[in-house]
Protein backbone atom coordinates (compact mmCIF):
# COMPACT_ATOMS: atom_id res chain seq x y z
CA UNK A 1 0.00 0.00 0.00
CA UNK A 2 1.63 3.37 -1.31
CA UNK A 3 1.52 5.87 2.10
CA UNK A 4 1.19 9.76 1.73
CA UNK A 5 4.35 11.39 2.79
CA UNK A 6 3.47 15.27 2.06
CA UNK A 7 0.57 17.10 3.33
CA UNK A 8 -1.29 20.08 0.69
CA UNK A 9 -0.14 22.64 2.66
CA UNK A 10 2.29 23.69 5.96
CA UNK A 11 -1.07 23.93 8.26
CA UNK A 12 -2.36 20.25 7.40
CA UNK A 13 0.37 18.71 9.54
CA UNK A 14 -1.49 19.19 13.05
CA UNK A 15 -2.20 17.74 16.60
CA UNK A 16 -6.00 17.46 17.08
CA UNK A 17 -6.78 16.65 20.51
CA UNK A 18 -8.66 13.68 21.34
CA UNK A 19 -11.76 14.51 23.88
CA UNK A 20 -13.18 12.35 26.05
CA UNK A 21 -16.06 10.83 23.88
CA UNK A 22 -13.73 10.76 20.72
CA UNK A 23 -11.01 8.87 22.97
CA UNK A 24 -13.47 6.73 23.96
CA UNK A 25 -14.72 5.24 20.33
CA UNK A 26 -11.05 4.75 19.03
CA UNK A 27 -10.25 2.96 21.68
CA UNK A 28 -12.89 0.57 21.31
CA UNK A 29 -12.48 0.85 17.62
CA UNK A 30 -8.95 -0.31 17.94
CA UNK A 31 -10.31 -3.22 20.65
CA UNK A 32 -12.27 -4.24 17.51
CA UNK A 33 -9.05 -3.87 15.12
CA UNK A 34 -6.74 -5.83 17.87
CA UNK A 35 -7.05 -9.29 16.52
CA UNK A 36 -5.18 -8.31 12.98
CA UNK A 37 -2.46 -6.96 14.96
CA UNK A 38 -2.28 -3.92 12.33
CA UNK A 39 -0.68 -0.88 13.03
CA UNK A 40 -4.16 0.86 11.40
CA UNK A 41 -7.66 1.32 13.88
CA UNK A 42 -9.75 0.86 11.12
CA UNK A 43 -8.61 -2.32 8.79
CA UNK A 44 -10.88 -4.16 6.79
CA UNK A 45 -11.86 -7.86 7.39
CA UNK A 46 -8.46 -8.99 6.59
CA UNK A 47 -6.32 -6.37 8.49
CA UNK A 48 -5.42 -4.66 5.72
CA UNK A 49 -6.14 -0.34 5.90
CA UNK A 50 -9.40 0.88 4.27
CA UNK A 51 -9.47 2.10 0.92
CA UNK A 52 -10.65 5.04 0.16
CA UNK A 53 -12.87 3.74 -3.09
CA UNK A 54 -14.36 1.22 -0.65
CA UNK A 55 -14.77 3.76 2.24
CA UNK A 56 -16.53 5.91 -0.16
CA UNK A 57 -19.02 2.30 -1.37
CA UNK A 58 -19.83 1.69 2.40
CA UNK A 59 -20.89 5.77 2.90
CA UNK A 60 -23.11 5.45 -0.11
CA UNK A 61 -24.86 2.03 1.19
CA UNK A 62 -24.86 3.51 4.76
CA UNK A 63 -26.38 6.53 3.70
CA UNK A 64 -28.75 4.43 1.73
CA UNK A 65 -30.12 2.16 4.12
CA UNK A 66 -30.55 5.11 6.63
CA UNK A 67 -32.43 7.35 4.53
CA UNK A 68 -30.13 10.00 5.11
CA UNK A 69 -29.98 12.41 1.95
CA UNK A 70 -26.74 12.03 -0.24
CA UNK A 71 -23.66 13.85 0.60
CA UNK A 72 -19.87 13.69 0.43
CA UNK A 73 -18.16 12.12 2.85
CA UNK A 74 -15.96 15.39 2.89
CA UNK A 75 -19.18 17.09 4.09
CA UNK A 76 -18.69 15.85 7.44
CA UNK A 77 -15.79 18.99 7.77
CA UNK A 78 -18.56 21.10 7.53
CA UNK A 79 -20.30 19.65 10.08
CA UNK A 80 -17.89 19.78 12.82
CA UNK A 81 -17.36 22.87 11.79
CA UNK A 82 -21.03 24.48 12.28
CA UNK A 83 -21.47 21.97 15.34
CA UNK A 84 -18.24 23.19 16.78
CA UNK A 85 -18.98 27.13 16.00
CA UNK A 86 -23.13 26.47 17.67
CA UNK A 87 -21.12 24.60 20.28
CA UNK A 88 -19.00 27.98 21.19
CA UNK A 89 -15.58 27.09 20.44
CA UNK A 90 -13.39 29.75 19.50
CA UNK A 91 -13.33 29.95 15.70
CA UNK A 92 -9.32 30.23 16.04
CA UNK A 93 -9.20 26.49 17.46
CA UNK A 94 -11.67 25.48 14.69
CA UNK A 95 -9.54 26.76 12.20
CA UNK A 96 -6.54 25.05 13.85
CA UNK A 97 -8.24 21.82 13.90
CA UNK A 98 -9.22 21.82 9.99
CA UNK A 99 -6.11 22.72 8.84
CA UNK A 100 -6.45 26.55 7.99
CA UNK A 101 -3.27 28.93 8.39
CA UNK A 102 -5.88 31.46 9.92
CA UNK A 103 -9.59 31.99 10.71
CA UNK A 104 -10.25 33.81 7.11
CA UNK A 105 -11.89 30.66 5.45
CA UNK A 106 -14.06 29.81 9.04
CA UNK A 107 -15.06 33.54 8.96
CA UNK A 108 -15.40 33.39 4.90
CA UNK A 109 -17.52 30.33 4.86
CA UNK A 110 -19.55 30.10 8.42
CA UNK A 111 -20.52 33.37 9.55
CA UNK A 112 -23.87 32.25 9.12
CA UNK A 113 -23.19 29.99 12.19
CA UNK A 114 -21.57 32.59 14.39
CA UNK A 115 -23.40 32.97 17.35
CA UNK A 116 -24.06 36.51 17.15
CA UNK A 117 -22.83 37.49 14.62
CA UNK A 118 -26.24 38.13 12.57
CA UNK A 119 -29.34 40.40 13.35
CA UNK A 120 -28.47 41.56 16.95
CA UNK A 121 -24.89 42.39 16.63
CA UNK A 122 -23.80 44.67 19.06
CA UNK A 123 -25.62 43.43 21.66
CA UNK A 124 -23.28 41.54 23.78
CA UNK A 125 -21.07 44.65 23.85
CA UNK A 126 -24.53 46.75 25.20
CA UNK A 127 -25.17 43.88 27.65
CA UNK A 128 -21.29 44.14 28.80
CA UNK A 129 -21.63 47.95 28.73
CA UNK A 130 -24.74 48.10 30.83
CA UNK A 131 -23.47 45.61 33.34
CA UNK A 132 -20.32 47.19 34.00
CA UNK A 133 -19.66 50.44 32.80
CA UNK A 134 -23.14 52.43 33.09
CA UNK A 135 -22.78 51.06 36.42
CA UNK A 136 -19.46 52.43 37.41
CA UNK A 137 -20.32 56.00 35.58
CA UNK A 138 -23.84 56.33 38.24
CA UNK A 139 -21.41 55.64 41.05
CA UNK A 140 -19.08 58.47 40.00
CA UNK A 141 -20.12 61.32 41.47
CA UNK A 142 -17.76 63.58 39.38
CA UNK A 143 -19.60 62.11 36.70
CA UNK A 144 -16.08 61.11 34.71
CA UNK A 145 -15.62 57.94 32.80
Amino acid sequence: MKKKNEMKTKSSYRFIPLTGAIRQILNEQKELSAKYNSEYVFVNLFGRPILQDKLRELWHRVLKKTDVRYRKMYCTRHTFATWAIKAGEPIDYIAKIMGHADTSMIHKRYTKYIKNLTRKDGSLFEKFYSENVSKKDKKDDKGTI
